[in-house]
C-alpha cells in the first residue's frame, strides 16, 4: 500500500488550467510559464511578449508579468528559486521579455537593466554571470554580473555553506545564490551518487532554498510573490530517467510542505499554488524483477520479468527513516 499522500494531493482545492501555445501543438516551458505569469497565451520560446516577425527578438510587444504588477502597484517583494538555471524559461518567465528563451545574457542582466529587481534569486546558471574571458563564462558583452549584483546590494553566495552562514547572520535584504554553472544537480546525485557532482559538491536542496527565500521575502510588510521550481522533474522525464525525476518530485513535495508550514506560522493569508507549466505523461504499468530482467538473454525473457495487473505487486523500496525518500535505490523490484 502507499504510505500516505503528497502534500500536493492534500491542497484545499484542485483545478485545471490550459497553457497551450498559440503557434504550435507542442508547448515549451517558456510560453507555458509565461501564460501563468502574465495571463496571456504566447508563442513557443517566447517569454512575456506577443511574438512578432521582426529579426530582433527583444523588440516584441510586451506583456506585464504578475511580479512586475505586484511590485509596481503593491510594493511587494519578489523571489525566484529553482533547481535549474535561473535564466531558464520557467524562472525567467517571472521577469523576462523576449521572443527567444535562449537570450540568456540578456535575461541574466535584465533585473538590473530593466527595473524589476527580485529580492531573491537562487539557482544555477553562473556561466551567464561571467564574461567569456573568465574560465567557464559565457557572456559575450564582457560584464561580470556577480560584481554588478553585489554593487546593487545583493548578498552573493555560491554554496550551501555560504547560504547557511548568510541566513544565520540575519536575513539579508537581497540575496543572489548561484550554486552551479548550469542546472543544479538533481536530488539523487546530490544525496546518493555524489561522484556525479564534479566541482559543485556543496549545493543546497530545494527545501533549504525555499525556506531561506521565505525568511527574506517575509520581511516586507506588503507581502511577496515567490516562484519555486523543481526544474529537473521535466529535464529527467525527457530521457525517461524515472528515479531522478521521481526523487526530484519528492523533493518538490517536501518544499511545498515546508512552505505550507512556514506560511501557517508566519503569513497565514499566503496563497500557495502548485502546478506544472507543462506536464509530462508518465505511466507505471507494473513492476520489474531486476535480477531476472538483467539475466534474460532475449526479449521474451525480459518480458517475463515484467509483471502487470495482479502479478505486479509492489516495488521493494523502503523508507525506514521517514524522510519520504527510499533508503536505497538498489532494490529487487522496481516500477515498469
Amino acid at each position: 500500500k502507499t504510505n500516505g499522500y503528497f502534500a500536493i494531493d492534500q491542497m484545499e482545492a484542485i483545478g485545471l488550467i490550459q497553457t497551450s501555445s498559440v503557434d504550435s501543438i507542442m508547448a515549451d516551458s517558456a510560453n507555458t510559464a509565461s501564460a501563468l505569469n502574465t495571463g496571456h497565451k504566447s508563442s513557443v520560446n517566447a517569454l512575456g511578449v506577443y511574438a512578432d516577425t521582426s529579426p530582433d527578438t527583444l523588440d516584441d510587444p510586451r506583456q506585464e508579468t504578475l511580479a512586475e504588477m505586484l511590485k509596481r502597484t503593491r510594493g511587494m517583494s519578489i523571489g525566484i528559486v529553482t533547481t535549474a538555471g535561473w535564466t531558464d524559461a520557467t524562472p525567467a518567465s517571472v521577469f523576462g521579455h523576449t521572443r527567444r528563451r535562449g537570450d540568456r545574457d540578456f535575461l541574466a542582466a535584465a533585473p538590473l537593466d530593466e527595473g524589476l529587481m527580485p529580492e531573491v534569486i537562487m539557482g544555477g546558471d553562473g556561466r551567464y554571470m561571467l564574461p567569456e574571458a573568465v574560465a567557464g563564462g559565457r557572456r559575450k558583452d564582457g560584464r561580470n554580473m556577480f560584481d554588478e549584483y553585489e554593487a546593487a546590494g545583493y548578498t552573493v553566495v555560491t554554496t550551501a555553506t555560504e547560504l547557511q552562514e548568510a541566513m544565520s547572520e540575519g536575513a539579508p535584504e537581497r540575496l543572489l545564490g548561484m550554486f552551479h554553472s548550469g542546472d543544479m544537480n538533481v536530488w539523487l546525485d546530490r544525496n546518493v551518487f555524489t561522484d556525479n557532482l564534479g566541482d559543485f559538491t556543496d549545493q543546497p536542496g530545494l527545501v533549504d532554498m525555499t525556506l531561506s527565500a521565505l525568511e527574506i521575502l517575509g520581511q516586507n510588510e506588503n507581502g511577496f510573490y515567490l516562484m519555486v521550481e523543481a526544474g529537473s522533474i521535466d529535464k529527467q522525464m525527457h530521457p525517461l530517467d524515472q528515479e531522478r525525476a521521481l526523487s526530484d518530485l519528492i523533493e518538490l513535495d517536501n518544499a511545498v510542505a515546508a512552505a505550507i508550514e512556514w506560511a501557517a506560522v508566519n503569513a497565514p493569508d499566503t496563497l500557495i499554488v502548485v502546478t506544472a507549466d507543462h506536464g509530462h505523461g508518465y505511466e507505471v504499468y507494473g513492476t520489474v524483477d531486476v535480477e531476472m530482467f538483467n539475466a534474460a538473454e532475449d526479449d521474451a525473457g525480459k518480458r517475463k520479468a515484467i509483471r502487470v495487473y495482479d502479478a505486479a505487486g509492489f516495488p521493494t523500496y523502503e523508507d525506514a527513516d521517514g524522510d519520504f525518500f527510499p533508503d536505497t535505490w538498489d532494490v529487487s523490484i522496481v516500477f515498469a
